[in-house]
């Protein structure tokens, strides 16, 4: 009677022989490769995909980056330009700017001129 290491060894024999055999007459060595061809293909497109999209984002970002900075600048240069106001007078000290003579009298209103059409009855 054969032990069962020499049935397990037979086996592994019967294994080996079976693997390096062809499944079907029909299929070549190419068409057992397709499946993993078809996964080094998707492994590439996504790859590709990866980087156009990474390159996309750092375009985008890139151009936000830009309109900040000119919007900065343009800031920057009118806080620049900007001459300090003085504060308003306080409520209870308020005077009245200097008219063009240079009093500060408020202006009396001028007497319209008599016209026909403004006469007094």
């Amino acid at each position: 009677m054969a032990t069962l290491d020499d049935a397990l060894a037979g086996a592994s024999k019967l294994l080996e022989q079976l693997s390096k055999q062809q499944l079907f007459d029909k299929v070549d060595a190419s068409t057992v490769r397709q499946p993993d061809e078809q996964r080094d293909r998707r492994i590439a497109e996504l790859t590709t995909r990866i980087a156009d999209l990474t390159q996309r984002k750092a375009d985008l970002l890139a151009s936000y980056d830009s309109a900040i900075a000119v919007e900065q600048r343009e800031l920057d240069r009118l806080n620049a330009q900007a001459t300090p106001m003085t504060p308003p007078p306080a409520a209870g000290n308020a005077t009245a700017p200097p008219g063009p003579s240079g009093s500060a009298a408020p202006r009396q209103p001028r007497a319209r001129a008599r016209t026909k059409r403004n006469k007094e009855p």
